[in-house]
């Protein structure tokens, strides 16, 4: 009680026990504390830790693609290069067929026209040979002829010059003349042969002459009477 009759209570004194008891509790809080924010700062930045995992397995996996298509583009342009590689030598091989095939032509073409220009040379000389080739004549062609033949002019008298020679001698000078004539034999039964000439001219046709007497005659025919004796066989000798 002081002085003026007021009483006061007295505060229990706090011993220094008590303050080092607050004082661990305070520091075991924030030890506490501390551990929970480390805990959540590792939590985080474990996941901090596999999102950039994460991340990069995504970037290998895009360059790992993107590798793949430079790969497949590098393959796929490789045969690209090989298949216009292929299309130049095929076009550098046709080429080179196409101008062995235009020299060809072009040889060819020379040929043919050394060809023609031989062919008109070889008509000409056939034009010319052909003047000079024993053929049939015309009629008119024939009996003048034989009418200016002097073969009918030769003697038989002295047996020398049978009737086989007039028949021979007149158709050698016939081919002379360019003139297609026959020697014919006419067999006949009795044992006798008679010569004579045959002309197949082309306007009057088969043309038959005794050369002894520059005569046209008949036509032999086997079975037939020539000269009053029957015809057994005919043979001609052009």
């Amino acid at each position: 009680m002081d002085d003026d009759g007021y009483t006061y209570d007295q505060q229990p004194q706090r011993t220094p026990i008590d303050i080092r008891l607050i004082a661990i509790f305070i520091v075991i809080i924030i030890s506490i504390s501390s551990a929970i924010g480390m805990g959540l700062y590792a939590n985080g930045a474990a996941n901090d830790l596999q999102n950039a995992k994460n991340v990069l397995l995504l970037e290998v996996k895009a360059h790992n693609v993107t590798t793949n298509q430079l790969t497949n583009m590098t393959t796929l342009a490789n045969e690209r290069n090989t298949t216009i590689h292929q299309l130049a030598q095929n076009l550098t091989s046709k080429t080179n067929e196409l101008a062995t095939m235009t020299t060809n032509y072009n040889l060819k073409n020379t040929a043919l026209a050394n060809a023609m220009v031989n062919i008109s040379h070889l008509m000409g000389n056939i034009t010319n040979l052909r003047n000079k080739i024993v053929e049939n004549r015309t009629y008119a062609t024939f009996r003048a002829f034989y009418l200016a033949d002097r073969t009918n002019n030769h003697s038989s008298m002295n047996g020398t010059y049978t009737n086989e020679s007039y028949a021979s001698d007149f158709k050698i000078n016939a081919t002379k003349a360019l003139i297609r004539c026959a020697f014919v034999m006419v067999f006949r039964n009795n044992s006798t042969t008679a010569y004579i000439n045959e002309v197949n001219t082309t306007t009057n046709g088969t043309i038959y002459l005794d050369p002894q007497h520059d005569i046209e005659i008949a036509a032999p025919v086997v079975g037939h009477l020539f000269n009053g004796v029957n015809v057994t066989r005919i043979l001609r000798v052009w």
